[in-house]
Order: C-alpha cells, then structure tokens, then sequence
C-alpha cells in the first residue's frame, strides 16, 4: 500500500515474484499486470469475471499463453476497524494510463483529506454530492441510517454499487442536487468537480462545466436548501485569486447572507504553473512531453485572460442555522497534516460556535471554564545578546496537542487569568475581580482585554464552557 501511494511498482513486481494465487491477483489487480486468475480464483469465478468485464483475457508478452488482468482497481481500505473494498478505474499510479474523460476516481489523495475532517457522530441521513465510485460514502457505513449518493455519471454509479454492495444505500443518476430535489439532509459530503482548467482541458469526473471556481460557488450557495436544521455540509473546493484579492474575502463571498455558519480551511496557495502540472499528473500527462508542454501554455493563457494569479485549495465547513439568522463565515490557514480525531474536531467547532453565538459578554463572564486537558504552555527563550550571557525570555505559548494543533501567543497576566479557571471553581467575572485586585489592575480594563482572547481560544477548543464538556473531562 505504501508503494502504491508512492507510484512505485517495481517493489511490488519484486515481492510477487514467486507466483502464488495471491501474487497472481495482485499482479492482475493492482499493477495490471498479465497473470494466471484461473489458478487464483478457479476457472468459473474467472468466466463469470471475464462476462461480467471486470476481467479482462490477454496473451502474455513472455510466454504467448492466455492470462488476464482486472479492468478496475479493487483496493482495501480500513475505515474504523472494519476492512472495506473499493472499485474505481485504474489510475495512473501503477503503470503509464492517461485518464479518459470518463474516468472514474477512486480513494484519491483529496478524497482521503475529506474523509479525515468528515465527523461520524450518529445521523439519520447523509448524502455524498458526485460520489464516484461510493468510497466517501463508504465511510459514513454503520453512521447513518440512511446513505445517499448522486453522480451525473452512470458508469460513476455502476462502480459504487460495487463499493457500496450490501449497504443499502441509495444511488441516483443526474446533476448535482436535482436527483434529491425536496430532500435535506443532517449531513452533505461532496468532492464535487471543482478543478479550474480551462474548457478544452475538461475531465468530467474533476471539472463541471462552471467557469474559473464557479462549482465551488454552486455548491456553497446550494447547500443550506439541502440541509436540515443543525445539519451540517463538508466540502472540498478551490478558489481564484486575482493579485489583489484576499482568499477570505473571496471565499466569504460564496456564502448566503443568512441562515449558515461557515468554516473555510485554506490548505494550499499555489501559483497557475504548479497548479497545472499538479493536475496534468493526475490524469497521467507527463508535463515534460510535447502535450504536456502544448497543454501547460494553453491552461497558462487561460488564466492570464481571467488575470488569475494564485488558486487556493480547502475544505469548506457549513452548519444550517434558522433562515433569519445572520450568516457567521470563519476563515483560516492549515497548512499542516491533521492528526487523529479531526472529524471529531470539526464536529466539535460548530458546538463551541453555537455556544458563542448565544451567550454575551455578561454571560460570558458568569460561566466556568475548563482549559483542555491536551493544552501545552510553552515557554521559549532566545540567548541574552544584551547581556551576552544566558537566556532571555521571548514569547509564551498555549498550543493544542490534539486536533488541528492550535497555537496562541499570550502574556503572563492571561497565563495567571486561565489558571484560575476552574469548571468547579468561581465564574469568569469574579476570577477577573480578584486578579485585578491583586495586582492593581481596572478590572474593567483587563475584562475588555480578556473577553476578545477567551473568545479565540473558545473557538480553537483551548478553553471550553463548562457546560459544554462532563464531570469526567474536569479531572
């Protein structure tokens, strides 16, 4: 599996060198490569494979007899504990493939980043937009009652009742939201086409036929008819940028006026040039060779037109609030890989918003508060160069070391303020009286000062309301 993430099929030539069955299903499934399923599968499984095209008969360039090799990719994948199979067309990973425009994707890298940030917290009904070949939805078995999956391509869903077999769910044919039209949902999943290239680099299973980001913008603006009150949307997507513009301006421009609370996560800025040969590789077009090169000066010149001057790529998280609600829109960067349990943690951000959204500051300073167990406080000191001796202190820090790694810069009066919080202990105003007292502060003041930062690390899971965690998190 590591080879195949790699692009690295030589090892796996090697280890199946020896020719046991399940080398030979190896060879045919994974590297394509001709081999004896006869022997590892036995001749009626192979017929019926063969008729059903999902096995292929060729001759073997070494030794001219009959062999075969699958037409698909079949690859496992460990979603919780349980062992799970997806079917996909070949990618390119293994052996030289240029994808057609019919491809169907399988667990790709996206794929695998959206399913990392998907909570699984028990719902009723979930839909997966463009599902492909089903393995986003794959991972929302045994988390909803009932699974929903749409594609414009049939053949896309002809795979995912492969991937799919033996759930249960629901696959419908058509574009975007119409095969659910009158339906909502507690929680939407979609890798939707969201690829900006231009028209004659179209691929359908990554492109629609939206100008420049405007699946991104569709999908977004959509969204809240399909979702049930307190459910909830993830989405990944990209943006175009010209040179003056702010991702988080542009992005927060996607988002309806009312009735949602938005979590944008910009997790790469990359300039046109590296963003076509990122996507040229993807469908197997080396952008060395002489149609990579034609292909690269024609996706160059339709984003100088657009005078496009970075694209960013992210996730986009959406709660359904009430229809009269002011839409919130929070943005920020993580560049860095997530760690275990960020389901949990988006699931988390909209419980924590929800909380913010409701209380003032009056309430605010009433309430008890719990700092996260997993919080470091770290202390970082740089050599005196005054003094030419010794250390100085620069800067301290609390940083998560779960979730998405939070980290916030913070003096030692708010370092004294957060360790008189206690979800047994006083509320937030009388901690902030007695400090003040003790050091001859405007309590006024240092609550004005305080209120903005407790509201920051609230967001980022730092510090959290006591009513929000159980008696068993106080300890």
């Amino acid at each position: 599996m590591a080879c195949i993430a790699r692009g690295e099929p030589a090892p796996i030539i090697e280890a199946t060198s020896s020719g046991t069955p399940l080398d030979q299903i190896i060879r045919a499934a994974i590297l394509h490569m001709p081999a004896d399923l006869s022997l590892a599968l036995g001749e009626e499984l192979t017929r019926r494979g063969t008729e059903a095209g999902v096995i292929q008969s060729v001759q073997s360039p070494v030794t001219g007899t009959a062999s075969h090799v699958f037409t698909c990719d079949i690859r496992p994948h460990t979603l919780g504990d349980v062992p799970r199979w997806a079917y996909s067309d070949p990618d390119p990973s293994m052996h030289v493939n240029e994808i057609s425009d019919q491809h169907v994707m399988g667990l790709g890298a996206a794929s695998r980043l959206l399913m990392q940030v998907v909570p699984t917290t028990p719902v009723a009904r979930v839909l997966d937009l463009g599902t492909g070949a089903g393995t986003l939805l794959l991972s929302q078995v045994g988390h909803a009652r009932e699974l929903w999956g749409t594609d414009i391509s049939q053949r896309a869903l002809d795979f995912a009742e492969l991937t799919l077999a033996g759930t249960g769910a629901s696959l419908k044919q058509g574009s975007w939201f119409e095969p659910v039209k009158g339906l909502t949902f507690d929680r939407i999943i979609a890798n939707p086409p969201f690829v900006i290239a231009p028209e004659d680099g179209a691929k359908t299973y990554r492109q629609s036929t939206f100008a420049l980001d405007g699946a991104t913008e569709f999908v977004l603006r959509t969204l809240p008819d399909y979702l049930a009150h307190g459910g909830t949307a993830h989405v990944l997507g990209a943006w175009a940028l010209t040179a003056e513009e702010s991702w988080q301006h542009h992005v927060a421009g996607f988002v309806p006026d009312t009735g949602v609370c938005c979590w944008a996560i910009q997790r790469d800025l990359v300039d046109p040039a590296a963003y076509t040969a990122m996507y040229l590789r993807d469908e197997g077009i080396d952008p060395r060779s002489q149609r990579g090169i034609e292909m690269t000066r024609s996706w160059l010149e339709y984003f100088r037109t657009n005078e496009v001057t970075r694209i960013g790529l992210g996730m986009i998280h959406m709660q359904r609030l009430d229809d009269d609600t002011p839409s919130e829109v929070f943005t920020e960067e993580i560049l860095t890989p997530l760690g275990e349990g960020a389901g949990d943690e988006v699931a988390e951000f909209f419980t924590r918003a929800q909380w913010l959204r409701t209380n003032t500051p009056d309430s605010m300073l009433a309430a008890t508060y719990l700092v996260r167990p997993s919080v470091a406080l770290e202390k970082v000191s740089l050599p005196d160069t005054e003094q030419t001796v010794g250390w100085k202190d620069h800067v301290m820090r609390l940083t998560r070391m779960d979730g998405f790694a939070y980290t916030h810069e913070i003096d030692a009066d708010m370092v004294s303020l957060l360790s008189g919080l206690s979800p047994q202990g006083l509320p937030l105003g009388e901690v902030v009286e007695l400090f003040a007292l003790a050091n001859g502060v405007d309590s006024e003041e240092l609550t004005r000062l305080f209120l903005p930062l407790l509201t920051a690390l609230i967001q980022h899971g730092i510090v959290l309301p006591a009513d929000l965690v159980s008696p068993a998190s106080f300890y």
